[in-house]
């Protein structure tokens, strides 16, 4: 690998960018369930999604994060 420099620095991190980007896609892919059906709770007005084989029974998503529907 060539040394970092003020003439390569900017192609290098637009590479490491571009693999960055191309690695979320991918782990965003392997994620996606088709047709999944959300549901509103009428008690507690919070969304239910069921994700078969999860361990924990719910998600690690932390207090005010969002998920993409």
């Amino acid at each position: 690998m060539n040394e970092l420099s003020t003439r390569t620095y900017e192609s290098h991190f637009n590479n490491l960018l571009y693999l960055e980007q191309f690695q979320m896609k991918k782990d965003i892919e392997y994620y996606t369930m088709e047709d999944a059906q959300m549901r509103k709770e009428a008690r507690t007005g919070l969304i239910r999604l069921t994700v078969p084989g999860l361990a924990e029974k719910r998600p690690k998503c932390a207090e005010r994060r969002s998920s993409f529907s």
